[in-house]
């Protein structure tokens, strides 16, 4: 029986059968895009790795290499082998995707997902740092950054969700897993990575679990409805440090609400201090040409603002309002009573 293009067996976890993983660097590898193509040619040639990528239950990436002499000798997950034991070795993340999940849109890794991955991969300066990823999904951006960048703190977050149980559903409860499958393996593949953090992460209430400012603040495909542009924006503020301190926010999606893009790109400058399209800078990156094709576009916004929410704005108002109430109920008891204290001392004397 042939093998689909693509993938491979992995070491069962814990001791369990061996599985099978869909590369992403093999499956794109079986494509050659020609000189100078059109966004029409490379969406042709790529959306049907994509859509094998959507499908497919595990998912294998190649985030970094490490000199061979740093590698475990070949007990990580999914290890790959340098010709003749020299050189470099590719350092993998394995996610599992739920392709079955009908309440949530993150189960699987969307195609922004894995263009502002290889782009971050790309990029110098983030060692000893930290980053927060929203929206994460299975958290394929979060743990690769994790394992490769050097990061101080990496967390990933979702919204969480309950079901009639009390239970968790929707993509929180796979992010765990992710997690948790990615920290077990520090030591094998993910040799030399920090550990990552896995998080609920509400954008209409962003303080009840904050985590503190971040220098990186990062998301992928999470511009889909227009109601919730504004408090994405606002969290994304509020974890991003300032300017002054260094803090970027990087965000990759496909135009999926128009009303939700133009939302969030109109106010961005009332939460940052710079926001700037970067398409061109990442599909020109080895390995993001197909972006173009994809119609994935990425914004780098610099310096979280921290204004206050809507939300909190009309809480604080009603607090001061609650407040000058209360002064002037006060004002009139201490008045009343001072009134009642001076006729009885009129009568007193009469």
């Amino acid at each position: 029986m042939e093998q689909t293009p693509g993938m491979v067996k992995l070491e069962g976890e814990n001791g369990g059968p061996p599985t099978e993983a869909m590369d992403y660097d093999l499956l794109l590898d079986t494509v050659s895009p020609p000189s100078s193509p059109t966004p029409s040619t490379l969406d042709a040639l790529y959306s049907p790795l994509f859509f094998e990528l959507a499908n497919a239950p595990t998912i294998r990436y190649a985030c970094a290499t490490a000199d061979d002499d740093d590698s475990d000798g070949g007990e990580g997950e999914g290890e790959a082998e340098a010709e003749g034991g020299q050189g470099k070795v590719p350092r993998h993340v394995v996610v599992s995707q739920d392709t079955n999940a009908a309440e949530t849109t993150g189960g699987i890794v969307w195609e922004s997902g894995y263009l502002l991955t290889r782009y971050l991969l790309s990029l110098p300066g983030f060692q000893g740092l930290t980053m927060l990823d929203v929206g994460s999904g299975p958290g394929l951006l979060g743990l690769a950054c994790a394992a490769s960048k050097g990061l101080r703190k990496t967390v990933l977050s979702e919204c969480e969700q309950k079901g009639e149980d009390g239970g968790e559903t929707g993509a929180l409860p796979l992010l765990r897993r992710n997690v948790d499958r990615y920290n077990g393996a520090l030591g094998g593949d993910q040799a030399g990575g920090a550990k990552a953090k896995a998080v609920a992460l509400d954008w209409l209430a962003p303080r009840e679990a904050y985590e503190g400012e971040f220098d990186f603040v990062t998301g992928s495909d999470v511009i889909f409805n227009e109601a919730l542009s504004r408090p994405l924006l606002e969290t994304l503020s509020l974890y991003t440090k300032s300017k002054k301190r260094g803090g970027i926010c990087y965000l990759c999606c496909q135009v999926r609400c128009e009303a939700a893009h133009d939302k969030l790109l109109g106010e961005g400058g009332e939460w940052f201090d710079e926001v700037q399209e970067i398409s061109e800078e990442v599909w020109a990156v080895e390995g993001c040409e197909w972006g173009k094709g994809g119609g994935c576009r990425v914004w780098r916004m610099v310096g979280g603002k921290k204004r206050l929410g809507h939300n909190e704005k009309v809480k604080k108002k009603e607090e001061r309002k609650e407040k000058k109430n209360n002064e002037r109920r006060e004002k009139r008891r201490r008045e009343e009573g001072g009134g009642r204290a001076e006729g009885v001392k009129k009568e007193a004397k009469t």
